[in-house]
């Protein structure tokens, strides 16, 4: 089943300090292999040829937030933190990455504006031994029926925890 709505799709992060950030738009980390090896030599007589590169790159997360200046404090104890990070998609489903956040960039604020502001993520594949891990992804079942057409099957929001979830559900990045 393919999803067929891009909300909820939402950030959460695994430092424990307090800080919310509601989310407008959520860009999951792309997957790059960096492009292609030209093994041509002089003995092919048509065709150019190619292999694959061996090692994944994951790329960035992105969110457009909307944002407090109250919660810039926060913002700067939070950045080059390493720490678990997961996007949970509509159908629940999620993609845990290690990573950091590396960079918080309000947009300008003028009268009649929301405010906003880009947050961005890398993902290290590392660790906080230092060793190489990669995402790891969970196949989803819908919190709520309803959820892209999906069924309840058990996973309601009052077996998931009261307030936090709650606050999850309406799109804020958590940290």
């Amino acid at each position: 089943m393919y999803l067929v709505d891009g909300f909820q799709t939402l950030i959460s992060f695994s430092f424990s300090g307090v800080l919310f950030i509601r989310a407008r738009e959520v860009k999951p980390p792309e997957l790059d292999l960096g492009g292609e090896i030209d093994t041509t030599v002089m003995n092919n007589t048509k065709f150019r040829t190619s292999a694959p590169k061996s090692l994944i790159k994951v790329g960035a997360i992105s969110a457009q937030c909307q944002w407090d200046p109250f919660v810039y404090q926060q913002l700067l104890l939070q950045l080059g933190i390493r720490q678990t990070i997961t996007v949970r998609f509509p159908d629940s489903s999620t993609i845990a990455f290690s990573g950091f956040v590396n960079k918080f960039t309000p947009a300008s604020m003028k009268e009649g504006d929301f405010p906003l502001a880009e947050l961005e993520m890398m993902v290290t594949s590392r660790n906080v031994a230092g060793l190489e891990i990669r995402p790891v992804s969970t196949v989803g079942v819908a919190i709520a029926a309803g959820v892209n057409g999906a069924a309840a099957a058990g996973n309601g929001p009052t077996q998931l925890g009261g307030a936090a979830i709650q606050n999850f559900r309406e799109g804020q990045v958590i940290f």
